[in-house]
């Protein structure tokens, strides 16, 4: 027997290990697309779950800014460009 492939909001919000409502909000912002099988049961396709995860995925990126303590009253922090820091030598 073949893997599953579709499932009821429980089991959507399951398989995404996320709750009811975050399914529910999903398919209001248009990000989850449903099927409507009769009149009021929501199923979603395997493949919508997994495209909408891949979707989601970030990766890790340097910081534009990093706060620096400069000045007499180094309690406040200052952003300073990364870049600069860069060229400066303060990060590599």
């Amino acid at each position: 027997m073949s893997e599953r492939r579709l499932f009821d909001i429980a089991a959507a919000a399951e398989y995404l290990s996320v709750g009811d409502d975050m399914i529910r909000s999903l398919v209001h912002q248009g990000k989850l697309p449903r099927v409507m099988v009769g009149t009021k049961k929501y199923l979603f396709d395997r493949e919508d779950l997994d495209r909408l995860i891949e979707s989601e995925k970030t990766t890790p990126s340097a910081p534009k800014t990093a706060p620096i303590r400069t000045g007499a009253n180094r309690k406040k922090a200052k952003e300073i460009p990364f870049k600069w820091l860069e060229k400066h030598g303060v990060v590599r």
